[in-house]
């Protein structure tokens, strides 16, 4: 199943539109006040994808 919207770890990760964008999908990343967009090379989120994406830049959010 493709997935198009995650929670993970208190975040949101959406795609709001499939199409790809020079070889890449926008992803919508927000909790609270706080959102972040992020170009990755999949047109489908995992949990793998969010995880990576959270350890790499959203962790510093969580002082």
């Amino acid at each position: 199943m493709y997935r198009t919207r995650i929670e993970w770890k208190g975040w949101i990760f959406e795609i709001p539109d499939i199409e790809q964008r020079f070889g890449k999908t926008r992803v919508e990343v927000y909790k609270n006040d706080i959102e972040e967009v992020f170009y990755i090379e999949e047109q489908y989120l995992s949990e793998l994808i969010c995880d990576e994406l959270y350890e790499k830049y959203l962790y510093v959010y969580e002082g």
